[in-house]
């Protein structure tokens, strides 16, 4: 069994580029060490990210996570365990939302706070089925 979790952040201070690239290089190198893949989604200053893997190395991971200083307003959206995993070959894969497929996705001009709101309220499994319409049109291009 593989476990999974999907939280949603918002960053502490404003990522460039270069800050996204680095942060991406040296996740890619921590997961492969810890058997961890996923996928990252940052849309106008926020984090949407699901990790799977060994259940001591996804734990140990948000808890990393949760107390980076480059993150604040960490909330987990879900977790638990599945059979296989979902993303096998994607160490951490990426996908930067910008305004125009924000707004399409989200239906609104989101800012986190409302990125949050849409995630957390009503629909418990919004994250996941998020995480899933991405994936699926990364595979395809």
């Amino acid at each position: 069994m593989i476990h999974y979790l999907c939280y949603i952040s918002h960053e502490a201070i404003p990522f460039s580029n270069e800050m996204l690239v680095d942060l991406l290089k040296n996740s890619r190198s921590t997961n492969i060490k810890h058997e961890i893949t996923g996928l990252l989604i940052y849309a106008q200053g926020t984090f949407i990210q699901y990790i799977e893997g060994p259940e001591k190395s996804i734990r140990q991971l948000y808890a990393n996570i949760q107390s980076d200083p480059r993150h604040k307003f960490v909330v987990k959206l879900t977790d638990g365990m599945q059979p296989e995993r979902s993303f096998p070959s994607w160490r951490m894969h990426f996908k930067y939302l910008n305004r125009d497929e924000s707004m399409e996705l989200f239906g609104f001009e989101p800012d986190h706070q409302e990125i949050s709101d849409w995630l957390t309220q009503t629909d418990t499994g919004k994250g996941l089925k998020l995480i899933h319409t991405i994936a699926s049109e990364l595979q395809k291009s």
